[in-house]
């Protein structure tokens, strides 16, 4: 059985490779369909074909869909919970509004957001990802000896990411409740570090590759 079959997360890199192609194979039916909707709402067709007159009705439905789903980015709006006479709480709720509304534009969250859109109205799926972008510059810390350069924190913000259908990947769970995500992200950080102590990373890896090489050729 595998890790995500009995409830416990992957600790090296094989286990962690394994569940990928578990997954791959779960999901194979899943890909495979998915793939010919792209292909036929990006009209992907040999020239012979192209030689036929088609209407393009996926498209058209789904272009019809589109600004019902999604049209703009969302206005932030930050109130108090409790709407009582607190002018610090009134400053703070104003300042991370604005900051909202300025992270919105700068990281534009709109590009994202409609990709996880078209991705969802095409094939059912559509995923984005939310990551932390800290930045850090040298500075001197002043010890009673003299001085010593450290790595501080000059600036930190979000990024938007849209994920392909085709790059993400689950194992297979009725509810998104159900799948180990923090604990998959807690195990994985600790196995990536412990993994690289040793050549298992390199070698799972070379496996992998060359079963997936296999399989292209046997197809």
């Amino acid at each position: 059985m595998t890790p995500a079959e009995t409830g416990k997360s992957p600790t090296t890199a094989k286990e962690w490779l394994d569940e990928i192609v578990k997954a791959q194979k779960d999901f194979s039916k899943w890909t495979t369909r998915a793939k010919k909707i792209e292909r036929i709402y990006l009209d992907d067709r040999d020239e012979g074909s192209m030689l036929k007159r088609q209407y393009a009705l996926l498209w058209a439905n789904i272009s019809v869909l589109q600004p019902a789903v999604y049209a703009k980015p969302p206005q932030p709006v930050v109130t108090r919970r409790f709407s009582d006479r607190d002018p610090v709480a009134r400053a703070v709720s104003e300042v991370v509004e604005r900051s909202l509304v300025t992270l919105f534009d700068t990281a534009d969250v709109d590009t994202c957001m409609k990709g996880v859109r078209d991705n969802f109205l095409i094939v059912g799926q559509g995923t984005g990802w939310v990551r932390y972008v800290p930045t850090f510059e040298q500075r001197e810390f002043e010890l009673e000896d003299g001085t010593e350069p450290v790595e501080a924190l000059a600036d930190e913000t979000l990024a938007f990411d849209f994920v392909h259908w085709s790059d993400f990947i689950r194992p297979r769970a009725r509810r998104w409740e159900d799948l180990p995500m923090k604990e998959a992200i807690d195990a994985g950080i600790d196995a990536f570090e412990a993994a690289w102590v040793t050549d298992a990373p390199t070698k799972a890896m070379a496996e992998f590759q060359a079963g997936r090489a296999a399989r292209r050729t046997n197809r």
